[in-house]
């Protein structure tokens, strides 16, 4: 029973990203540790599902071969995801402002341009900061 559930926590977590040799050696020199890093877990995670599931030197290959071919996919997907959600924020970021300017009078819509910044805006909406006000000082 612990061997079943070790095995299927093992096969959960190959799903998780493997290093990819040609993507790590085009990254900056600061990188160096994280990639060693990501190496050694590839290296530990294949170790022990070749324990686990009883791998042969060519499955081996193989499943490390899948693995890293569904890394690099997913890495492909992940960017192009992310390219389409900065369009839409833009785009609806856009909208927003079009519409606000219907609302607020110039000297207000240049206001609420300064309070809220370009991407900074959608930062504001997802909770990772507030609006700051400059509040004057007190004499």
């Amino acid at each position: 029973m612990r061997r079943s559930l070790m095995l299927l926590m093992m096969l959960g977590v190959t799903g998780v990203a493997l290093a990819n040799p040609q993507a790590a050696a085009a990254g900056p020199p600061c990188a160096g540790h994280f990639r060693t890093m990501m190496q050694r877990m590839e290296q530990r995670r294949m170790e022990r599902l070749t324990v686990l599931l009883e791998l042969t030197p060519a499955q081996q290959a193989r499943v490390k071969a899948i693995l890293a071919e569904e890394h690099a996919k997913m890495r492909r997907s992940m960017r192009q995801v992310m390219r389409q959600m900065r369009a839409t924020h833009r785009t609806v970021h856009q909208e927003t402002l079009t519409r606000l300017s219907g609302v607020l009078s110039p000297e207000q819509m240049k206001k609420f341009k300064l309070l809220m910044p370009g991407r900074m805006h959608i930062m504001r909406h997802m909770g990772m900061g507030g609006m700051a006000v400059a509040r004057p000082r007190a004499p």
